[in-house]
């Protein structure tokens, strides 16, 4: 083999690696953008379950002040005066509440099924 066949066949070697290098940095590249985009809805879904459980504290809170009677004691607290008694909610707390942990639940186990297998497997 010659010296010019022997610089031939390394340059096609190298280009071939190279071919090869690209190849993979483009899947890398694209699993990445799509990993990225699959955090970004995880973290939408995490703000929405902030906000969910914001407002399951505040009908909870409601909840509890509905069921509070002057000069009984707060199951939270003890304390027997209570300045903001709240009358009118009554039950319908209790199932807003309900849905709302229902419609959470569905969403976390939605994201669960979207995102981790394909963030686990490249």
């Amino acid at each position: 083999m010659t010296a010019a066949q022997e610089k031939k066949d390394a340059l096609l070697k190298q280009f071939k690696e190279i071919n090869l290098y690209l190849k993979a940095r483009k899947e890398f590249q694209e699993k990445q953008r799509g990993l990225q985009a699959q955090q970004q809805a995880v973290e939408t879904q995490q703000q929405y379950i902030n906000q969910l459980r914001q407002k399951q504290r505040q009908f909870l809170g409601a909840s509890l002040a509905a069921d509070l009677q002057e000069g009984m004691p707060c199951p939270v607290c003890g304390a027997t005066h209570h300045p903001a008694l709240n009358k009118e909610c009554g039950g319908a707390v209790d199932v807003f509440v309900s849905i709302c942990m229902y419609v959470l639940v569905c969403r976390c186990v939605q994201v669960y099924v979207d995102v981790v297998p394909q963030a686990f497997f490249f």
